[in-house]
């Protein structure tokens, strides 16, 4: 199974969680190149539009905290996409796995971009 078809499972909610984990744990960590993060960052973003469920919510909001933010252009394209998501960030396990994004990229010396992030979530 790969990624996009991973990402249609989790749309109609058809993996229950520990089979969604696992599969996207080993999907994500193969994930290195910069520019597939970017696209997979997008998408995952406008995925939210459409989302209905919390269980949706948080599942996106998951396979979002498994990339690496290793650059300015995935964080950026997190921030464009903070309008399809802004509504939904009362949703406590989704607003954590967003704070640990944050977190992640902290600790890579990103704290500028990290705190752009953080004051324009709130």
């Amino acid at each position: 199974m790969n990624g996009n078809s991973i990402l249609f499972y989790v749309y109609f909610g058809k993996l229950n969680s520990d089979t969604f984990f696992l599969k996207n744990l080993i999907t994500f960590i193969e994930i290195l190149q910069e520019k597939q993060t970017e696209n997979v960052v997008e998408k995952l973003c406008l995925r939210f539009r459409n989302a209905d469920s919390e269980r949706q919510w948080r599942d996106i909001a998951f396979c979002l905290s498994l990339l690496p933010f290793s650059s300015d252009k995935s964080l950026k394209k997190l921030a464009e996409g903070l309008h399809y998501y802004q509504d939904k960030l009362h949703e406590e396990t989704l607003f954590k796995s967003l704070m640990d994004i944050i977190s992640k990229v902290n600790s890579k010396k990103q704290k500028c971009k990290s705190l752009f992030i953080f004051i324009y979530l709130f």
